[in-house]
């Protein structure tokens, strides 16, 4: 058997063309995927009782946090899911963060698989329960890490049209419960993202707890607020 160079070429030529068609198949596979998804979100779009022409607004500055132009590059990318999202980036010293608000879902949706998805290592999350400090507004919050040595810290809370909190008591339910939900309740999910290069110190993360406690209660205000009485 001849293993001359002419054979060695054509053989590295036929590995380049079969990569490149499973390059291409991968490619086809993948997009056919999200279109599917697409379809499937677009077919089940949840009712929401939002009026129509709802808006949300935030303040240019929410303590030691300035809101910065929607134009202003940011060095991340929060995830959103719903059908609609808004988002808010403020900045306060070397921090910057983005404030997110994304809707309607059905029942509850956990946003770190967004995350994960995105090629964040979830490092530790701990749900808050509703408490006096956190004006009675339950939330999680999420240790992440990334290449680069990027970290993040996210907090996130569900909120849905009859007021309730669902990170207080939904988690917790078992798995035909949630199930049950999902096919019923509409949800709004408000979060604030940072990221940096280094781990945050203790009153950097508090400040970034800061403006989420803060962003979460006006954004919760004005989506009740814009509720039709169904």
């Amino acid at each position: 058997m001849n293993f001359g160079p002419t054979s060695r070429v054509a053989s590295r030529w036929a590995w380049g063309v079969a990569a490149l068609f499973a390059l291409v198949g991968v490619a086809q596979a993948v997009h056919g995927v999200l279109r599917y998804q697409r379809w499937m979100i677009e077919k089940k779009i949840p009712e929401s009782a939002l009026r129509q022409g709802a808006a949300f607004s935030l303040p240019e500055q929410i303590g030691g946090w300035r809101r910065l132009s929607p134009d202003t590059p940011t060095i991340h990318k929060v995830e959103t899911q719903g059908i609609f999202s808004q988002a808010w980036h403020y900045q306060n010293g070397n921090l910057v963060a983005s404030v997110a608000l994304d809707y309607p879902f059905r029942g509850y949706h956990d946003v770190t698989i967004c995350y994960t998805v995105g090629g964040w290592d979830v490092l530790r999350s701990a749900t808050h329960a509703a408490s006096a400090e956190n004006g009675g507004m339950p939330a999680i919050e999420v240790h992440m890490q990334r290449e680069l040595m990027q970290h993040g810290i996210l907090w996130f809370s569900t909120i849905d049209e009859r007021g309730r909190w669902l990170e207080g008591s939904f988690v917790k339910r078992n798995f035909l419960q949630r199930f049950a939900e999902k096919t019923t309740d509409t949800s709004y999910r408000i979060q604030v993202l940072t990221t940096s290069y280094l781990p945050l110190p203790k009153d950097a993360e508090d400040a970034v707890l800061g403006l989420f406690q803060e962003t979460r209660k006006l954004l919760a205000a004005q989506l009740l607020g814009q509720m039709r009485t169904k």
